[in-house]
């Protein structure tokens, strides 16, 4: 916190600090879990096979059948500004124009999730989505998954990029970070970045383009 605090004071000025806040933001927020993980591995990979073989319907809430025969896309991340988890609404928006089978897994908290539940109200798709909160194991849900969506404008580590393309779960996500190193062809599909994180971070008009282009990418 006092090391974040300190590059704010010296730096606040520079065009380039609102990009390397949220960065620094982002890795502050993972780097724990990833630590964790790191010193569990081997334990950590010897149950992947059993959470592949556990049956989902026993992790169903209330909230979740729903979406029970849908296809579905897990979004999980914090729910924050540069996560757009609003262009992730506005992709299911689109989505059900075209096909009402599919149904978006919202894991995780923040401070836009009302407005995101809200907007999905209004759009009239609340039931093609589920809001889930946080969840301190995400394995089950990607098994419960048929794709995950990563919409961020900025990423510092893509650390569910890793975890799910280690459950087998393919993977959409904007060209942004290192994802391109991650995410090809054969394990799921890059779009574009349209925006522009060093002045769009609370812009919230997606251009067409970009929504359709996620569109196309998840059908």
């Amino acid at each position: 916190e006092n090391y974040i605090s300190m590059i704010k004071e010296k730096h606040q000025t520079n065009e380039w600090w609102d990009i390397t806040f949220h960065i620094l933001d982002d890795l502050k927020y993972n780097l724990p879990i990833l630590i964790k993980k790191a010193h569990s591995y081997p334990a950590f990979m010897s149950e992947l096979p059993e959470a592949k073989e556990k049956k989902p319907w026993i992790l169903w809430k209330e909230e979740l059948k729903k979406l029970e025969g849908k296809k579905k896309v897990l979004f999980t991340c914090r729910i924050a500004e540069q996560k757009r988890p609003m262009l992730m609404v506005e992709i299911l928006k689109n989505l059900c124009k075209r096909r009402n089978d599919i149904g978006f897994v919202v894991v995780g908290d923040g401070d836009m999730l009302p407005a995101v539940k809200e907007k999905a109200q209004a759009y009239g798709i609340a039931d093609n989505i589920a809001c889930l909160g946080v969840k301190n194991d995400v394995r089950p849900y990607y098994k419960l998954c048929d794709l995950t969506l990563i919409c961020s404008m900025i990423e510092g580590l893509a650390l569910t990029t890793y975890e799910s393309l280690s459950m087998g779960v393919p993977v959409v996500t904007a060209d942004v970070g290192g994802q391109k190193e991650l995410v090809d062809s054969n394990v799921g599909k890059i779009v574009k970045l349209y925006q522009n994180p060093n002045v769009d971070i609370n812009n919230y008009n997606y251009s067409e383009e970009e929504i359709n282009a996620y569109v196309d990418a998840i059908i």
